[in-house]
Order: C-alpha cells, then structure tokens, then sequence
C-alpha cells in the first residue's frame, strides 16, 4: 500500500482511506486487482459506506455469545504466529490484538483464535479478546438483535458502539489524546460530519 500510494502521489493522513479497506478485503487480498487500487478518495478516511453494512439486521440473540474453548492451533499458524510476533519484538513494534466482537462460529475456529490470543499474552503482547472476556463484552453494550448484520460482522449500530468502545480503550489504555476539534486534524471532523 505504501508503494502504490508513494507512486500515486497520495501522501499523508489520506492514505488511511486505502488502508482500511484493504483490512476489510481480508484474506481476499491475493485476488486484487490494480483497479481496487484507483485514486477515488471520498473524504471518509475509510468509513464503510456499502449498503449491506448500512441497512442489514440480523436478530442473532438466540446464539450463544463467548467461549473459553481452547484447541491446538495448526502448524502453518503456529509457523506464522511466531514468525510475526519474532519480527515484533525484535523491531520494538507495539501492537494489540483483538478478537473482534461476533458470535461463537465453529468450535475449531473459536479454540484457535483462544489458543492464540494465550500464545500472544504469553510473549507479552496485549489482546482484547471479545470471545473471552467478559466484562469486555459487556461493556461493549452490543444488542443482539439490532448490531449485527451476520454472525461475523457488526452493522452500523454495532460498528458506532465498537469505535466507541475501542477508542476508550485505547485512550485510556495508552494515553492516546482525543484530537477532536484539533484544527490540525480537522479533515477528520469534516469526515465524520460527512459520514453523518
């Protein structure tokens, strides 16, 4: 991203609008192409704006919700887990994990991610694990029947009171300023009034 940004001349906090949907693309990253790369920045600093997270609802409050569940993780993640939190360490490269906030999926899935999560606290990395804590999730305040849009994914209503949730967190977990009516960053009040 870095590249295709310095050889399209866009620079600075503007960036962000590229980053963010790449995060969305998921493992799906292998299968773009240069054109989900184009120059079209909206203003919105990444804001998900597709009218699927926009307008969808599902009533998921009859699943269950959290698991301590523990499994083996498998040996390509195993592999790449260590090799990622090595080059952390070794580069001083601050990081926090998150298990993001959906509903228990399949029982292997859940047990990895848990086993993970472990394997990172044990090397001294700090993760948020939705599945796990909580008083985490609770806190978080997600209502089951409105703040899904599936099992894996938040709609609007549940993204508005994660980005709440986590910026808290974050805030006061890492002393991270609120720079809202900073002029110097003003592009991203413009933003969120956009969104809005």
């Amino acid at each position: 991203i870095n590249d295709l940004c310095r050889n399209a001349g866009i620079k600075g906090l503007e960036k962000i609008e590229f980053y963010l949907p790449f995060i969305r693309f998921h493992s799906g990253w292998n299968e773009l192409k240069s054109t989900d790369f184009g120059r079209t920045v909206n203003g919105l600093k990444g804001g998900e704006i597709n009218s699927f997270y926009l307008q969808s609802i599902q009533d998921l409050s009859s699943k269950p919700t959290g698991s301590a569940e523990r499994s083996e993780m498998q040996d390509y993640q195993s592999e790449i887990l260590t090799d990622f939190a090595d080059y952390c360490q070794e580069n001083d490269v601050k990081i926090l994990f998150i298990v993001e906030p959906q509903l228990t999926i399949k029982s292997n899935v859940v047990g990895e991610t848990n086993t993970m999560a472990d394997y990172l606290e044990n090397r001294g990395f700090d993760v948020l694990n939705f599945w796990e804590d909580t008083e985490a999730r609770e806190a978080l305040g997600l209502d089951l029947s409105q703040d899904f849009r599936d099992e894996k994914h938040v709609n609007v209503h549940g993204g508005a009171k994660y980005s709440r949730y986590l910026a808290a967190y974050i805030q006061n977990q890492y002393g991270f300023a609120d720079k809202r009516g900073d002029s110097e960053f003003g592009d991203w009040d413009e933003a969120l009034g956009k969104y809005h």
